[in-house]
């Protein structure tokens, strides 16, 4: 079964990838999510906890979370979750560059869920309309509200890759600089050139 939910957003691509992939600051925007904990990271994403709520009923779970700045696109994949409810299921983010400086969210979910008892025709349904198809739709107009309202780029918690002979060092922290993010401001922003970069075929700038 495969879901796709979509969005179009008015906002420059290198702001709306970097707070879309920023998931511990999720829940600033996002209501319906309680949290967003790594567990563990790589330089280009990691492990990732996270804690929803659907109707009152709260689920967890447990995802591999990869950035490809290359592609401009967020990679899920459900490892573990509340009675297996959304277990195995896969979500890739693609971030489209349209003229007018807009951009379009698509986010497609591939279930192939086993349930013993109620079969995999029902599972699918029960997780995938009555669940996820929620959780998309509300991420995507709360993500929407939080980047067409944002005067400036948040700084972003993971180190990316830009290359394998070329990874993104984070730098030291600036004066000022929000806590817990880290890495600064500055490297947020050099960052999120380099997805335009990649995307157009250029070589991004190194820092100096």
């Amino acid at each position: 079964m495969k879901l796709t939910h979509e969005i179009t957003i008015r906002a420059p691509l290198v702001k709306t990838f970097a707070v879309a992939s920023n998931l511990p600051r999720w829940p600033e925007f996002l209501p319906h999510y309680r949290y967003n904990r790594f567990v563990s990271q790589t330089p280009s994403g990691g492990l990732v906890r996270t804690s929803c709520v659907r109707s009152g009923i709260k689920i967890r779970w447990l995802s591999e979370f990869r950035i490809d700045t290359k592609n401009r696109q967020l990679h899920f994949h459900h490892l573990k979750s509340t009675l297996n409810a959304v277990r195995g299921t896969r979500a890739v983010w693609d971030f489209e560059e349209l003229p007018g400086g807009f951009v379009r969210i698509r986010i497609s979910h591939h279930l192939d869920l086993k349930w013993p008892i109620i079969g995999p025709a029902v599972a699918n349904w029960v997780a995938g309309r009555f669940f996820l198809h929620d959780i998309a739709e509300k991420t995507l107009a709360g993500l929407k509200r939080k980047v067409e309202t944002q005067e400036s780029l948040p700084a972003v918690p993971l180190q990316y890759r830009l290359g394998a002979s070329e990874p993104l060092q984070a730098r030291p922290r600036q004066t000022g600089a929000k806590s817990g993010t880290g890495i600064s401001s500055e490297t947020a922003a050099t960052v999120s050139t380099a997805v335009l970069a990649r995307g157009r075929g250029q070589r991004p700038a190194q820092p100096s």
